[in-house]
């Protein structure tokens, strides 16, 4: 990973559309805006839970997790530009 420029982080290699979802009570989560210091295509701050935040349980059972994935696994050939 290239280092940041002018405070700005690159985009992954490999990665075409990048969501940040943020657990709005997560302490770990910082800081929530990714898109603040990366280019993030979509980012969305939501209640993950009270307990189990961080983990990988807790993030795939959200609601907006499913609505950001959802695109990809009905159709893996998605354009790179998704409206």
């Amino acid at each position: 990973m290239p280092a940041p420029i002018a405070g700005r982080g690159a985009r992954p290699a490999g990665v075409r559309y990048w969501v940040n979802l943020a657990d709005t009570g997560d302490l770990v989560a910082i800081p929530r805006r990714l898109g603040d210091r990366f280019p993030v295509d979509q980012h969305a701050d939501t209640p993950i839970g009270r307990i189990d935040f961080h983990t990988f349980g807790a993030y795939l059972s959200s609601p907006l997790t499913a609505a950001a994935i959802t695109p990809f696994v009905l159709n893996p050939t998605i354009p790179d530009q998704i409206a």
